[in-house]
């Protein structure tokens, strides 16, 4: 079997996240990064510095003696089944001309080093600079970029289905009744005003989780399932002389339904404000424009388009369930105090607002998402 093949069987199968983050371990990092240095034929590493974003995981600007490069350290989420599949498809993508970074092997060629139980990976820097949020022409070449992206992972086959779909998976009874677990953990530490607050924001998201999980459950067959990139925004794309010249941050590629990944990228994208987690909702001009030029690089479906409202009020969901294995991850580990209660009363409080922002938008955002005939 070729190297190519062997690596469209990896794309086959991607590993579902499961379960809540724990807190980070306290780590040196000169002492990591000098370990590392040694499972690498990169030379000397000579210095380094953190990235400018990225909560998961930490990353690192590394300048080695042959080469600039990124490393990153994942959240324990990340599974070296999960690192194989990202490193499968960055070389699928590069070997196609799409900016990807490639991976650095290991000086034994393996795509990752598992250090304190975590996933580390090196990759190479891309050059390009930061999105404009007020560029047009960065909006056009992101929204292609994405397109492209969608169009190539659609040639490769899955031995997954529609059903399996993560985001759908986080809207489950299953999920739902985790939520109401977290919400039990936290409400006796809320002043009574508050845990009545909250009380009804979470009563609003149990319905609105309910409905959305029924009616996008119930087209899956009409839907198009494929591996999606899990986090592109402005964040993840970098532009040079008029062109998309990297595109980063596949940590959480796998397979879902294309209308998620659009609905995170649209969400990010198209936002009132740059500061978005200040903002409600999303800006029709941007989204109307956002998926005129993404359109014009892949064939996406109608039905697609028409789910796109749905899967952006199911990402917004999504969040709240995973928040709530969080909270109960590091519960088990060390009880939450009042501190973390309003934390998370505060979350349910912001998704209950873009919840209902949404659902009052719904059918401004289908005639924006509507294709032309």
């Amino acid at each position: 079997m070729t190297d190519e093949a062997q690596g469209h069987e990896v794309l086959r199968t991607s590993s579902l996240r499961s379960g809540g983050r724990a807190r980070k371990p306290v780590y040196d990092e000169v002492a990591l990064l000098r370990r590392l240095e040694k499972e690498y034929d990169l030379g000397d590493w000579l210095s380094w510095r953190p990235t400018e974003s990225g909560a998961s995981n930490d990353s690192w600007y590394v300048e080695t003696e042959y080469a600039d490069v990124v490393l990153r350290r994942s959240h324990d989420l990340k599974t070296e089944q999960s690192a194989e599949f990202e490193r499968a498809l960055i070389e699928y993508l590069v070997a196609r001309g799409f900016p990807a970074p490639p991976v650095v092997p290991t000086r034994t060629g393996a795509g990752a080093v598992v250090v304190d139980g975590l996933v580390h990976m090196v990759m190479r820097r891309l050059p390009g600079g930061h999105f404009d949020r007020d560029s047009p022409d960065h909006l056009a070449l992101s929204a292609r970029g994405l397109g492209r992206f969608h169009t190539l992972v659609a040639e490769l086959p899955t031995d997954q289905r529609p059903e399996d779909s993560s985001s759908l998976l986080a809207l489950t009874p299953a999920a739902r009744e985790r939520l109401r677990t977290a919400f039990a953990v936290v409400a006796p530490l809320l002043p009574a005003k508050q845990r009545a607050d909250a009380q009804c924001d979470l009563d609003r998201l149990l319905d609105d989780m309910t409905q959305v999980h029924d009616q996008l459950g119930g087209r899956l067959d009409e839907l198009t399932y494929l591996v999606t990139h899990g986090s592109y925004g402005p964040t993840s794309v970098l532009l040079e002389d008029g062109h998309l010249s990297g595109v980063v941050d596949f940590d959480r590629a796998a397979h879902d339904l294309v209308s998620f990944d659009l609905a995170y990228a649209t969400w990010v994208f198209c936002a009132p404000s740059a500061l978005r987690r200040r903002s409600l909702g999303i800006e029709p001009v941007r989204l109307a424009t956002f998926l005129s030029h993404y359109r014009a690089s892949t064939p996406v479906t109608t039905t697609d388009l028409q789910a796109l409202p749905l899967a952006l009020l199911a990402r917004r969901l999504a969040r709240v369930t995973k928040k709530a294995e969080n909270l109960l991850t590091k519960h088990d580990l060390e009880p939450r105090e009042a501190e973390h209660a309003d934390k998370f009363a505060r979350t349910l409080a912001a998704e209950a607002t873009q919840s209902r922002w949404i659902g009052a938008h719904l059918p401004d955002l289908s005639r924006t998402v509507r294709p032309v005939s």
